[in-house]
This record gives structure tokens, C-alpha cells and sequence, in this order.
């Protein structure tokens, strides 16, 4: 747990397995006798685009990559989604303004405390 904590997956400690859980099934994880083993195994399609149906193809790459980020941390920062992707602070914001026109995201509150609602699709 101390790894995903460190890399930023686990808001607290214990908190980030179902996250984990909810995007990677029980092939990714192998045990043996002394420790435990996690691969990350990763598709063309992103889980997220199945989550939304007929509209997955409209996505980029980076757009489902932010709102993967938002259904993690309601409340992560466009500072810090620009850190964890590589991208400038002005490319995400370019990038928040598309979802949010298009239905798949709604902000809620403030900038300092506010939150992300990432928006399901049938």
C-alpha cells in the first residue's frame, strides 16, 4: 500500500485497492508464498471509454486520461493533472473546457474548494 500511496493512487493508506480494483480484474494480481505480485496490463481501449459508451471515440487519449485522474480525486488540481501527464497547465484547461461542453464533466464549487463530477453514459 505504500507504493500506490507514494505514487499517488491511495488518498490514505487502505483506501486505494476497490479504486484499483475497479479498473483492473484478478488477472493482474499473482501470489506466491512470500509476497504478492501486481501487474498493470494496459489496452488500446481504456476502461473509461467502455464506461461511456458510444461516445468513447470522440475521446482522446488525454481526455479519458483526465477524467480517469478526476474519478480517482474529485478534487485534483489542473496543476497537478498537467503534472501527471506532461502536459501545460493551458493544454488541460483547453482540454476541461471540451469535456465539460461536450457532458462528461461538471465542476462543482470553487477553485480552491470545489470538485470534479465525471458524468456516466449509457
Amino acid at each position: 500500500m505504500r507504493v500506490f500511496h507514494d505514487i499517488d493512487l491511495v488518498e490514505q493508506l487502505g483506501s486505494g485497492m476497490q479504486r484499483i480494483l475497479q479498473y483492473y480484474d484478478n488477472k493482474a494480481f499473482s501470489f506466491s508464498d512470500n509476497f504478492m505480485r501486481v501487474s498493470f496490463y494496459f489496452d488500446k481501449e481504456q476502461k473509461l471509454g467502455d464506461k461511456l459508451g458510444d461516445k468513447k471515440e470522440e475521446l482522446t487519449y488525454t481526455r479519458q486520461r483526465i477524467l480517469e485522474l478526476m474519478e480517482i480525486d474529485a478534487r485534483i488540481s489542473i496543476t497537478q493533472i498537467a503534472e501527471k501527464l506532461g502536459y501545460s497547465s493551458t493544454a488541460i484547461e483547453k482540454n476541461i473546457d471540451y469535456l465539460k461542453q461536450n457532458g462528461y464533466l461538471i465542476r462543482h464549487g470553487s477553485t480552491k474548494t470545489g470538485y470534479w463530477q465525471v458524468l456516466s453514459f449509457q
